[in-house]
């Protein structure tokens, strides 16, 4: 039996989320592409759903609104590698709060919203199990979340109703994986031509022992120059083949996904620093993007 304390408490939980969840349900969409069958979207920014890319194969999906409204997509940016698609439609609803997924903790209360087996906006509720590391080759939040076919695409949002990952898939019982928000950012940034472009080739390395103890273990790995671009923003600033860059600003870039993120987020038309590791000691640019 529930006692009048515990409902005290449990009630105001219960308004809030219910709450929550009203203010979600216009923002989350049904995604038809053909005899594929169909999966979950979100309106990401003003007239853009973001989905999976292994929900819409072709180029035109149909979209469903919460008020039953149906309109033809046309795809904008695709990220086969992510499992990221975003679609320009019009007349969209008002578009959902993007949040920061770096700034997500393990144990952070976790929601999601979708179309399971063929059930409309149905809720599940969780918690965040792991978050991707930088040795990762793709970057994935990891939770507890319920998920079923039909839930992709879907929003994986936190307690303040920010968005901060898209649904992909299912891992096994229990473990459900999604790809952040900054990497649906990046992508956008991309197509937009926000994202900076640096005029560097780029390869992934595990770091030596003795530079990892020098930054006591917290870096292992990087990503080694191996080619400047002649006249290219990072040739101006001075970057060299055989730099290994590790962040943009005060964001971890020592994978090419959290590259991508870091660089969409400093933006085009603005100055960013590059931090990067030479001859075994930090060093930082200022590069003018």
């Amino acid at each position: 039996m529930v006692t009048a304390t515990r409902l005290a408490l449990l009630l105001p939980y219960s308004e809030v989320m219910s709450d929550l969840i009203e203010r979600m349900r216009p923002a989350i969409v049904a995604v038809h592409d053909g005899r594929r069958g169909s999966g979950s979207g979100v309106v990401w920014a003003a007239n853009t759903i973001v989905t999976n890319h292994h929900v819409v194969q072709g180029e035109a999906p149909e979209i469903v609104f919460v008020d039953g409204r149906k309109a033809t997509a046309k795809v904008i940016a695709r990220d086969p590698q992510n499992d990221v698609v975003a679609l320009q439609v019009a007349d969209a609803p008002e578009p959902v709060a993007i949040g920061d997924s770096l700034a997500l903790r393990v144990g952070q209360l976790v929601m999601a919203i979708g179309h399971p087996l063929g059930v409309e906006n149905a809720v599940t509720t969780g918690i965040i199990s792991a978050l991707p590391t930088a040795a990762d080759p793709r970057a994935l939040i990891r939770s507890d979340l319920h998920l079923n076919p039909g839930n992709s695409g879907g929003p994986l949002f936190a307690a303040d109703g920010s968005v901060i990952g898209i649904n992909s898939m299912v891992a096994g019982p229990g473990t459900a994986l999604s790809v952040p928000s900054n990497t649906v950012q990046g992508l956008l940034s991309r197509a937009s031509g926000r994202t900076p472009h640096l005029g560097l080739e780029l390869t992934g390395v595990m770091l030596p022992p003795v530079i990892r103890s020098h930054f006591g273990g917290d870096i292992a790995t990087g990503l080694l120059v191996t080619a400047v671009e002649p006249g290219s923003a990072a040739d101006s600033a001075g970057v060299f083949p055989g730099d290994i860059v590790i962040g943009v600003g005060d964001h971890d870039a020592r994978h090419p996904l959290r590259l991508g993120e870091a660089l969409a987020r400093a933006g085009g038309g603005h100055s960013f620093n590059l931090r990067m590791i030479r001859g075994g000691q930090l060093h930082e640019i200022d590069i003018a993007a």
